[in-house]
């Protein structure tokens, strides 16, 4: 069995992914009101894409990467996935559903059934299906909460034959979204991202050497842009490349002493915090005090940063909170 080892550069994609989110969260929202030109948001989805599609590789690699180093426990899989995830986000989910639709009476119109999907935190996946009491988390979190459902499974196969079953595994899934009409449809979608959870497990199977996939995934890249692919393939295979670059200059970090790497992590714990609170900060706080003000760039360039420094330090207190939630639960379960 391998000593596990904490690697920076994976802490640098989770930080770089979150920002690209909030930057671009806060790009439209204040664009919709007509606080900054709107008409750079088309070429800024491929970027924010790319930083989603980092953030499903990553997920897989760090699975792969913590599983490898120790034997395999479905208790414990299940556990550390119900700890990371659903005591911060019912932390964040319920006050504002209780003010929201118990108070305010909003969603008279949604089954109280529905509930059940905001508990289990695939609400945003489906609301675009089905009105849902959705509040945090957008489709990004029931997709990953999906892929963690099925890794168990991808797991079990990927130790008996190799991880080069994962990559294998991934190259199917996707050349199979070819047979899909339209494979722009498929971002924010199970099929879609489950190729990218695949390679994720694939390198994280390779960590922490990633110098071969990453030159693959920028030729890949090149010739698929070059024959004038779907841009959903394009990205697909660009993110890789991404993830790559940016892991390692999070590694060098190894270089600059201790200071830098143990900040760089205390971001990276916040991220999952900072995705569940953005999207409200800005709606309800950012922008309505920038509507009642003259907005120069400076001014708004101020409010993203009031955005992205408040989002981490309410992610940190949040934090803070759902850690002595867990300590509570983690002495009443028998691990």
């Amino acid at each position: 069995m391998k000593e596990f080892k904490h690697l920076p550069g994976l802490d640098l994609i989770r930080v770089f992914g979150i920002l690209v989110v909030v930057f671009y969260h806060y790009q439209v929202e204040t664009a919709v009101r007509g606080l900054c030109p709107a008409d750079f948001l088309p070429a800024m989805e491929p970027l924010v894409q790319v930083a989603v599609y980092t953030m499903t590789l990553l997920s897989g690699s760090c699975l792969c990467w913590q599983e490898k180093s120790r034997s395999w426990s479905m208790k414990r899989y299940l556990w550390g996935r119900f700890l990371a995830i659903y005591p911060l986000f019912w932390l964040c989910f319920f006050p504002i559903f209780i003010y929201s639709d118990i108070i305010c009476g909003n969603n008279e119109g949604v089954a109280p059934w529905k509930l059940l999907l905001s508990i289990v935190g695939v609400d945003g996946y489906f609301q675009s299906f089905t009105p849902t009491f959705y509040k945090i988390g957008e489709w990004y979190l029931g997709c990953i909460l999906f892929l963690y459902a099925v890794f168990p499974v991808l797991w079990r196969m990927i130790r008996r034959r190799g991880v080069v079953l994962a990559a294998v595994g991934a190259l199917f899934a996707w050349l199979a979204c070819c047979f899909v009409e339209n494979p722009g449809q498929l971002y924010p979608t199970l099929i879609g991202q489950l190729p990218l959870f695949f390679m994720g497990i694939f390198l994280g199977g390779c960590l922490p050497s990633l110098w071969i996939p990453g030159i693959l995934a920028g030729m890949t890249t090149l010739v698929l842009y070059g024959l004038g692919c779907p841009e959903y393939w394009i990205v697909t295979a660009a993110s890789i490349g991404v993830f790559v670059m940016v892991f390692y200059l999070g590694q060098l970090l190894l270089f600059c002493g201790p200071f830098l790497q143990k900040a760089l992590h205390w971001l990276s714990r916040r991220c999952f915090g900072v995705f569940l609170v953005h999207h409200l900060a800005i709606t309800l706080v950012i922008v309505p005090v920038l509507v009642n003000h003259r907005v120069t760039p400076l001014y708004w360039v101020s409010g993203l940063l009031l955005l992205t420094v408040g989002s981490f330090v309410i992610s940190f207190l949040l934090d803070g909170l759902s850690r002595s939630i867990i300590k509570f639960l983690a002495e009443r379960v028998v691990t």
